[in-house]
């Protein structure tokens, strides 16, 4: 599950490139390929929803009862995940 979750991450960070450099064009006066762009934000949105998120819930309902010690650290973690949304 922790190398499902790395992966996505992993992925997640290449999308985020891709909108990074079509920001950047667009920055520099250019056109970027507006389609991909909704494409690429569709997929983050709609894989985080439907998969990654419900998976990163079930290893933080595993850590509770694993390592309880840590509690605080993930209720930080959930607080911060709520602010970003």
């Amino acid at each position: 599950m922790l190398n499902q979750l790395r992966l996505d991450h992993a992925n997640m960070a290449r999308m985020l490139h891709v909108l990074q450099l079509k920001h950047k064009t667009l920055a520099n006066g250019e056109r970027p390929d507006f389609q991909l762009m909704r494409e690429v934000v569709d997929y983050i949105l709609s894989y985080m929803d439907g998969f990654a998120t419900p998976l990163e819930r079930i290893c933080v309902e595993r850590l509770k009862t694993q390592a309880p010690e840590h509690l605080p650290l993930m209720e930080q973690m959930a607080n911060d995940y709520r602010e970003l949304k």
